[in-house]
């Protein structure tokens, strides 16, 4: 049997997470979490990763 791993380059979050079983998050060439698309998601190594996971604000008021 043989495994093959191909690369596919893509700034899609939904698209990377659903054919991925792992995702490198690069900033300047740099790899800055390379792990399964849950784990990066739910535990980010650092604020680059992770900046796009969280909102910040207050609710005032729902209607």
């Amino acid at each position: 049997m043989s495994i093959s791993a191909s690369p596919h380059v893509t700034h899609d979050q939904k698209e990377a997470f659903s054919m991925s079983d792992r995702i490198a998050a690069l900033d300047d060439g740099v790899i800055q979490q390379l792990a399964a698309p849950v784990e990066r998601y739910e535990r980010p190594q650092n604020a680059f990763v992770g900046e796009n996971n969280h909102l910040r604000g207050k609710a005032r008021s729902w209607r």
